[in-house]
């Protein structure tokens, strides 16, 4: 399926795991997973929807480039929610250097992300690309695991 799914597009840098939360929390079931996208030099955005989520120590044994998500931003579907949840991406990438936030292509978010984005100099960040805010197991301790469904890592 993978391969299938990966040959009906091209221009992609990597892959994420979407509704995956038993599955990225079983490393029986992921490691072949990962060793496709370490084999193909892809990147690897964890969601981080399991606190028992696998993929950290996988991605540190085969060297894959990878990256988790910091921040849901529409767990909760309303303005205020969105607005507090860019609110945080901005202080923890502040205050580490990057954040990865992820959403839902929901009307409001989309809405609240295209205002967010479009102030960005103002406030001293950049939008980057996944595949550079990615990093390899050694350059940070993606190896752990911790966090949950929701940015207080319940």
């Amino acid at each position: 399926r993978l391969d299938q799914a990966l040959a009906a597009f091209d221009g992609y840098v990597g892959l994420n795991n979407h509704m995956g939360s038993r599955f990225t929390a079983d490393a029986a079931a992921l490691a072949p997973i990962l060793a496709e996208v370490a084999r193909r030099g892809l990147v690897f955005l964890d969601s981080l929807t399991s606190a028992r989520s696998a993929v950290g120590p996988i991605a540190a044994r085969l060297g894959i480039r990878s990256a988790r998500r910091d921040v849901f931003l529409d767990v909760v579907l309303s303005r205020q929610a969105i607005a507090a949840a860019l609110a945080q991406t901005a202080r923890i990438a502040r205050r580490h250097g990057t954040a990865v936030a992820i959403g839902h292509p929901h009307r409001l978010t989309v809405a609240a992300l295209g205002r967010w984005l479009a102030g960005l100099a103002g406030r001293g960040i950049a939008q980057a690309p996944i595949s550079a805010v990615a990093r390899a197991p050694t350059d940070r301790a993606l190896a752990g695991t911790g966090g949950g469904r929701y940015p207080d890592g319940s």
